[in-house]
């Protein structure tokens, strides 16, 4: 059945299903997206810019983001600044070799969707007296350093560790694998940035995919019980207890807390 909208699944997709059900079904299956807000447009231009650093040694001074409506011009030299005291000594190391955006595309299970997904920065280091070393990272632009993850919390992060189970499929004898966040600080007057670093297992990486792949069977599940076709968002059972985060849902007023008729739940499927 894994056909149409949901031919792929992606560790944003559980994310939001985690969220909130009714944030996952409105964005995927409705086609219903949120406003494009300032930071998000800032946070592709950083993305974009400290990209082509990696792939051309270039350090841009404006990125141009067009959102539909009109184009958005941010400057971006001083994050890819920031970013380069981190990314240099990884990147420039003797006997390295490195893939940034790199596409991974795998089954999750025999009739689900495939999980796709794009690794930042994959980092090999080749060591003729060890064995072979990776980290993984992703950047990410922020407002305020509490937003940024603990080590404890990359080790279980679903992204991150999706990574990690491709490249440990790749890499039989790989015993572990280093998972980082380069941070971005977008509201200082002076720009830095900073790493976070977990080191993680295959046993780790293992039990992290397995709950993953126990959240795509329900998404699949009510895919499979509610279909595609016409809205079905008031038959998913909202978590409430998302319904503040980051300054309130988008998709709030459209749910009706507190008056929406709720006569479907994922348990019943499972």
């Amino acid at each position: 059945f894994a056909e149409g909208s949901y031919a792929h699944t992606s560790a944003s997709q559980v994310k939001n299903w985690v969220t909130c059900p009714r944030i996952w079904y409105s964005d995927k299956v409705l086609k219903i997206k949120k406003p494009t807000t300032e930071a998000m447009m800032r946070g592709t231009a950083i993305h974009t810019a400290v990209e082509h650093y990696l792939l051309t040694g270039e350090v841009l001074g404006t990125v141009t983001i067009e959102d539909g409506v009109a184009s958005h011009v941010f400057h971006v030299a001083e994050y890819v600044e920031a970013a380069r005291e981190h990314l240099d000594p990884l990147v420039k190391a003797a006997d390295t070799q490195f893939v940034v955006e790199g596409k991974m595309l795998r089954e999750t299970f025999f009739g689900g969707p495939k999980w796709l997904g794009y690794k930042d920065l994959e980092i090999v280091q080749h060591n003729p007296h060890a064995e072979v070393s990776v980290r993984i990272l992703d950047y990410k632009s922020t407002s305020d350093r509490k937003y940024a993850k603990t080590p404890a919390e990359l080790s279980e992060d679903l992204q991150l560790n999706s990574y990690a189970k491709q490249t440990f499929d790749d890499r039989p004898n790989l015993k572990t694998i280093r998972l980082g966040h380069l941070y971005l600080l977008t509201k200082n007057k002076k720009k830095i940035g900073w790493t976070v670093w977990t080191e993680v297992d295959r046993e780790q990486v293992e039990k992290v995919w397995a709950r993953t792949l126990d959240t795509v069977r329900e998404m699949t599940a009510v895919v499979k019980a509610l279909g595609l076709e016409g809205d079905k968002f008031e038959d998913l059972t909202p978590n409430t207890d998302s319904c503040e985060m980051y300054g309130g849902c988008y998709f709030r007023n459209r749910c009706g807390i507190g008056g929406a008729k709720v006569n479907f739940s994922v348990e019943s499927l499972l």
